[in-house]
């Protein structure tokens, strides 16, 4: 009780600190915004996760991270953080979990380290992440970005026997494919509507042919076209990777695996 009188008392003694812009009346210090998670190494595989303070005074932080169902995966402490203060600033931490997981962050900001302090009323919005590993075919060899290429433009995406190298290392964030080198999965801009449309690597960039929904076995693009293997030499090494019409063949059949 001795907290929340303290707190409820700050409130008319801080009234200038009550409703920074984006910030809920009367929610002291106000809801984190804008918070966003991306893989940024896969091997061990770390998550960044950003958001945007909207308090007008310092403040501490505190993080939960979840599964895709909403359950803990992780308790992480109250109040966490050196203390941030500044309206807009953007704040980063960074976790490392495992491989073939998904991960879902969201913020609240409290005004003392720790568990004592006012504490936003509400979440911030929940951003997620899932570090993949691998990626397996329905013929058993994985999706693979050729080593020779992997960190050039336009480098070949194909399938090879699964080896747990950079190249055949993925992440899935923000529903981009991110390559061990750094690369996002991209079609080519010009097919990408077109069945037999080239699969490469090439600069994240947020763009249609970079999008990709990873669901029930398959991986569709954003043109809406799934990832396919070229089905006469889907079980050899060096087997093309295209997009072409979705039919649930073995030749659109993928798996994420640690």
């Amino acid at each position: 009780m001795r907290r929340f009188v303290g707190c409820f008392a700050s409130v008319f003694l801080t009234a200038g600190l009550l409703c920074p812009h984006g910030a809920a009346a009367c929610d002291r210090p106000g809801t984190p915004t804008d918070v966003t998670a991306l893989v940024t190494q896969p091997n061990p595989p770390i998550i960044s996760v950003s958001w945007t303070d909207t308090a007008s005074e310092t403040v501490f932080w505190d993080v939960e991270m979840t599964d895709e169902t909403g359950q803990t995966a992780e308790a992480l402490p109250a109040g966490a953080g050196r203390g941030d203060t500044g309206v807009g600033l953007r704040v980063s931490n960074s976790y490392t979990v495992p491989g073939g997981v998904t991960r879902c962050f969201r913020v609240k900001a409290r005004t003392e380290r720790g568990t004592q302090g006012c504490l936003s009323e509400k979440w911030s919005n929940r951003a997620c992440a899932t570090t993949v590993g691998s990626i397996r075919g329905g013929a058993g060899l994985c999706l693979d970005a050729d080593a020779a290429a992997q960190t050039t433009n336009g480098g070949k995406v194909q399938v090879w026997d699964c080896n747990d190298t950079t190249q055949q290392h993925w992440n899935v964030d923000n529903k981009t494919l991110r390559s061990g080198a750094g690369k996002c999965l991209d079609v080519d801009a010009a097919t990408q509507t077109a069945n037999g449309a080239k699969v490469q690597v090439w600069d994240c960039n947020g763009s249609q042919q970079q999008k990709w929904t990873v669901q029930n076995g398959t991986i569709r693009s954003g043109a809406g076209k799934c990832l396919d293997v070229d089905a006469a030499t889907q079980r050899q090494n060096g087997a093309k990777v295209q997009v072409w019409d979705c039919n649930g063949t073995l030749q659109q059949t993928w798996n994420q695996t640690p």
